[in-house]
């Protein structure tokens, strides 16, 4: 498990930023997905070319 100690400088301001109610505007998708994976977790894209997909 990581702990919010354990995140670097910009993964902890990228969460801060995002826990912020509201959220702060301008957060960087790529410091969301590099915060995502540095968390563990994984980023899929997924391009729809049908409006009614989803």
């Amino acid at each position: 498990m990581i702990k919010a100690n354990d995140l670097s400088s910009k993964h902890d301001k990228t969460l801060s930023d995002i826990l912020t109610v509201p959220p702060k505007s301008g957060i960087k998708w790529d410091d969301v997905k590099s915060l995502i994976n540095n968390l563990g977790g994984k980023v899929k894209m997924v391009m729809a070319l049908d409006e009614n997909l989803f």
